[in-house]
């Protein structure tokens, strides 16, 4: 990887940062004040992204908050501005849908994705406000979504992985009905601050166990371990570069108030006193496309890079970009970047100055300079250990009847912009 895309495939909106859970390993602030965002907002995304959307498969996932918190007349109206080129994908934690809603993802041709955590039982994290379990009220919307047969994907956060614990998730969801299954192993990450270090052996042996139980019953279109194949047999075929990007996709994520943050939207709405507020931008003062540094700023960005690691920290990045107003150390309000602009901005945040030094971004694009990528050489080490999994996948795929695009993936609200270095990246789990 060559630094971050002038223009990225998909938006992460947040409509409001309002959410009616109270899930104990969340990471947002503010979760608790209904915090909308306005339709200016939503006009200046759209302006911004119209021509990124006539050339190519785009996306806006509405994320939370609970995005339904924001209701549907005033969701609504952040849609207009958006031409129909533009795919619509939501986030929820499904206890609010209900038949009215149904019908308005219907009309919107929206994908909905379903937060969940496997089984009644693995739910104790996904509670209301008032401490009660939520999994009843998660099922009934789920179940609205099958009676007026709306495809859904779902999304599951493992808190303690634990033998036997994937083979019971993969059987609740290909009994829940969902199209497409993600998996995220909790991290610590926002204002959760629980221990959940986990050991190696026990975050290897359940992703073990996952291809085990998804190669028994391929039904379900499993996120990271057909990306991880899809990869492996593009490095097997020597057609690498068709699907992993060369840059990374910057995932600007919106704010309520417009501002914008790049490559993990769980930075939104968070202040740190080294680094400030991680913003690096407005839509309602500056375009979208203005909010990342051009290519040319970067080191790793340019075409005259030679893909070198310099040595140490690396130097500090000039860049035309928004000064954030600072803070005190103990506040974390998603405030407004100030207006103040300047061309020789020192880039305070690590995620500006170290990505592009991290191996997983740089080392698959170093065959110019030589250096091996240990990455492509593992898999080709185990090309006849992988045949049988990787024709199984496609027969999968065949079977499913999967709904694809030209970049062949998965029809779902969290799968086809999750390319494997981003996706590695934002989260920082193992794969």
């Amino acid at each position: 990887m060559r630094g971050i895309s002038a223009i990225p495939t998909y938006v992460v909106m947040q409509p409001t940062t309002l959410c009616n859970l109270d899930c104990s390993y969340c990471y947002l602030p503010y979760r608790q004040a209904d915090n909308r965002m306005s339709v200016a907002v939503a006009e200046a995304v759209a302006s911004s992204i119209g021509g990124w959307a006539r050339t190519g498969r785009f996306s806006v996932v509405w994320h939370g908050g609970e995005p339904l918190a924001a209701g549907r007349e005033h969701l609504g109206r952040l849609l207009e501005p958006f031409s129909d080129s533009v795919e619509h994908h939501v986030q929820t934690n499904a206890t609010l849908i209900d038949d009215a809603w149904c019908e308005f993802f219907a009309a919107h041709e929206m994908r909905v994705s379903v937060s969940v955590d496997g089984p009644r039982e693995r739910n104790g994290d996904r509670v209301n406000r008032g401490g009660k379990p939520a999994y009843d009220q998660i099922r009934r919307g789920v179940d609205t979504l099958r009676r007026h047969g709306l495809p859904f994907s779902a999304l599951c956060v493992v808190g303690r992985p634990e033998p036997g614990q994937a083979t019971e998730l993969y059987d609740f969801f290909l009994d829940l009905g969902c199209d497409v299954l993600g998996i995220n192993v909790e991290e610590l990450e926002g204002v959760n601050t629980r221990d959940n270090r986990h050991p190696a052996e026990a975050v290897t042996g359940f992703w073990a166990e996952l291809v085990s139980a998804w190669r028994r019953e391929p039904r379900i279109h499993l996120r990271e371990i057909e990306w991880s194949l899809r990869y492996a047999a593009a490095v097997l075929d020597g057609t690498e570069d068709d699907v992993l990007p060369r840059r990374l996709d910057p995932i600007p994520t919106i704010a309520h108030d417009g501002s914008v943050v790049l490559l993990s939207p769980e930075l939104a709405g968070f202040h740190d006193p080294r680094y400030a507020d991680f913003t690096s931008g407005n839509v309602l003062t500056t375009p979208l496309a203005r909010s990342w540094p051009a290519r040319s700023a970067h080191p790793g960005s340019g075409s005259s890079w030679t893909g070198s690691r310099p040595a140490g920290r690396p130097a500090r990045i000039s860049a035309s970009v928004a000064v954030p107003t600072r803070r005190t150390a103990t506040s974390n309000t998603a405030g407004s970047t100030s207006p103040r602009r300047t061309t020789a901005v020192t880039a305070r945040c690590a995620y500006w100055t170290e990505c592009w030094i991290m191996p997983e971004i740089t080392n698959p694009r170093l065959s110019e300079g030589g250096e091996a990528d240990p990455v492509t050489a593992r898999v080709r080490d185990a090309e006849s250990g992988l045949a049988a999994l990787l024709h199984e996948a496609e027969t999968a795929r065949r079977e499913r009847a999967e709904s694809t695009t030209k970049d062949g993936s998965a029809v779902c609200a969290w799968n086809h912009f999750e390319n494997i270095p981003t996706f590695y990246n934002w989260n920082n789990r193992p794969r």
